[in-house]
Order: C-alpha cells, then sequence, then structure tokens
C-alpha cells in the first residue's frame, strides 16, 4: 500500500504552520518538519550531522542532496501510512529531488498537494501577529488563533501546552516580511508546476483556522488520502489469532496474494507471456538477441 504524502505550500503568513498539526493528529500521520529533521541528524553525530551542524554556526542553507536524505530516511523508516510536509520543498530543485523518490518508492500516485492562498497584505498582517513557542514550534496568531491565555483576567502570551512565553521571529520583522513573500513568489509557480494537479485553498482574514482545517479535511477524505481497511482489521474481532496468509504482490512468488481491503485475493504467478488478446507471445526479429 502506498504512502500518501501530503504537501501543503503558500506563502509565509498563509497558515501552514498552524494548520499542518492539526491535520496530521487529525489523521493521525506524523508532520515532518526540516527544523526537526536537521536537529534529530545534528543529535546523532554523524558526518552529515556535523556538516548540518557546520551549516547551520555558518547560516548557510544546507546542498538538496542532504535534505532530501534527511527527509528520506525518515519517510522508509517512521512513516509506514504517510506523513504531512509544510516547510518542503520550497524550490523547484527540492520538489523535483522529491518528486524522484516518490517515483522510486511508489508513493507519487498518492502524492496530494494543497495550496493555501492568501494575498500579500493578508500574510503580512499575520504575521506581524505570529507568536511562536520555540521548543515545540507551536504557532499562534494574537487575532485569529490566540493562546488560551489570551482570554484570562491578566492576559499574556503563553503556550497552551508547556505554559511558558511565546516569542516573535527576528523573521517575522516588519522589514523582512516583503522579502520573505517575494522570495515565496519566484520560487511559488514552479514547484507547483512541476506536480501539477494541486488543491486550492482560499485563506482570507474573515476565516478562522477551524474552517481552513475543515476544508483540508474534507479534500483529504474525498481523494486517495483516505486509507481503506485492509481483510485483517475488517475481520480482526473474528479471526482472533488465525494466521493470515503472507501478502505478497510478487510475480515469481510460488503463490501471489493481494490484500483488497473486503478479501485476500490469491493468484498464480507469471510464468507465460501473453498477448492483449489471449494469444501466446511470439518473438520477432526486433526481440532477438543480436550475436556478434
Amino acid at each position: 500500500m502506498p504512502r500518501q504524502i501530503t504537501l501543503l505550500v503558500g506563502p509565509p503568513g498563509c497558515g501552514k504552520t498552524t494548520v499542518a498539526p492539526l491535520l496530521a493528529e487529525m489523521f493521525d500521520r506524523p508532520l515532518l518538519e526540516l527544523e526537526k529533521l536537521i536537529q534529530k541528524e545534528i543529535a546523532t553525530g554523524s558526518e552529515s550531522g556535523q556538516y548540518l551542524k557546520l551549516c547551520k554556526l555558518q547560516n548557510r542553507t544546507p546542498d538538496d542532496v542532504t535534505l532530501m536524505n534527511l527527509f528520506r530516511n525518515e519517510i522508509l523508516n517512521n512513516c509506514p501510512l504517510g506523513c504531512f510536509l509544510c516547510d518542503y520543498p520550497v524550490t523547484l530543485s527540492q520538489a523535483q529531488a522529491l518528486d524522484r523518490f516518490l517515483i522510486g518508492s511508489g508513493d507519487r500516485q498518492s502524492l496530494k498537494v494543497i495550496n493555501l492562498t492568501a494575498t500579500d497584505e493578508v500574510c503580512e498582517a499575520r504575521l506581524r501577529e505570529r507568536w511562536v513557542h520555540l521548543p515545540s514550534g507551536r504557532v499562534y496568531n494574537k487575532v485569529s488563533f490566540p493562546p488560551s491565555s489570551m482570554a484570562s483576567e491578566e492576559p499574556a502570551m503563553l503556550d497552551d501546552v508547556s505554559g511558558e512565553p511565546l516569542i516573535q521571529m527576528e523573521k517575522d520583522d516588519k522589514l523582512v516580511i516583503p522579502k520573505e513573500l517575494f522570495k515565496y513568489h519566484l520560487g511559488c509557480e514552479p514547484q507547483l508546476n512541476h506536480f501539477g494537479r494541486y488543491e486550492k485553498v482560499d485563506c482570507p482574514a474573515e476565516k478562522s483556522v477551524k474552517d481552513i482545517v475543515t476544508e483540508c479535511a474534507f479534500i483529504l477524505v474525498n481523494s486517495t488520502f483516505a486509507r481503506q481497511l485492509t481483510f485483517a482489521e475488517r475481520n480482526a474481532e473474528a479471526m482472533g489469532n488465525a494466521p493470515l496468509p503472507i501478502v505478497s504482490d510478487a510475480p515469481d512468488a510460488a503463490t501471489r496474494v493481494y490484500d483488497r481491503g473486503d478479501r485476500l485475493e490469491r493468484k498464480a504467478p507469471v510464468l507465460d507471456a501473453f498477448t492483449k488478446n489471449g494469444g501466446k507471445f511470439t518473438l520477432t526479429k526486433w526481440h532477438e538477441t543480436v550475436s556478434n
């Protein structure tokens, strides 16, 4: 069963980092965040971890191959059902690298791209009111998504989970925001054109976080994202501990077994080649081995 990878793309301030964790929790799939993957790799002390640490100290962007390897390893090892991505890829070359990996792993067919759109004015206003809990990465907005501490008798910007103070990031400075938006627009269109089909969700100022999450969830539920239950899951109670045949679609297996969700389907291995009309396949001069 292919992994179901969902990309949330959109300009800074559109709501990606607020919506993504809520969707990940709703669909019980991990949210892979670039900064956390980098920290995890640095903690291992590996060669790539040392390289990433050096890039961090020198304020350099790591090369695309290293970044792709971080996501590749995490997806293959810790995301059997799929995952959400909201801060990668950000360039056309990164999008192409991710696409090549998904094609190779057999997961490209279930890729879902959701484009969250908002005007520059709306994004800029949101970014100026954005507050972050640095240890966890949780994001709040003083206007549209405030922490619960704002409703107390003494309003304060505190994290809902830990109660620790929130901060505003340097990149959310009013002089930096226009530059960040320009950089996004420069790389956005080539990315979306590369992936081809995508779903669009408008995120105007008057639209609540709940409404945006609901619209994204509706798109995902009504797409190939909704994972069908396997035969074993559907019949777990009736079957008890009864052994199941090993599911395999290998053409050279003794008997191929497909898990169709509502049944297990057995098929004999593919031994002979037939034409599309059922006749025997015969070699022509174009198929014969040329000997010197």
